[in-house]
C-alpha cells in the first residue's frame, strides 16, 4: 500500500509548474490505455473510475 501523501506531492509539483488540464487528461489516457491492455472486468473498470475520481478531487483542491 501507498503511504505517501499524493496530494501534497502533486500540489508542490503545482507550485514549481501549473498542472493543466492536458497533464490530467494525459495522465489519465496513460493510465487507462496501461489497464485495458493489461487487465479486463470489473475491478479494472473500478480502477479507472477512481483514477478519474482521484485525478478530478485533485483538480479541485489545487
Amino acid at each position: 500500500m501507498y503511504r505517501k501523501n499524493v496530494l501534497q506531492i502533486h500540489t508542490d509539483l503545482n507550485q514549481q509548474s501549473k498542472l493543466s488540464e492536458e497533464h490530467f487528461a494525459i495522465w489519465l489516457n496513460y493510465f487507462n490505455t496501461t489497464i485495458d491492455e493489461n487487465f479486463s472486468g470489473p475491478t479494472a473498470e473500478n480502477m479507472k473510475t477512481r483514477a478519474l475520481s482521484i485525478a478530478t478531487v485533485m483538480k479541485i483542491k489545487m
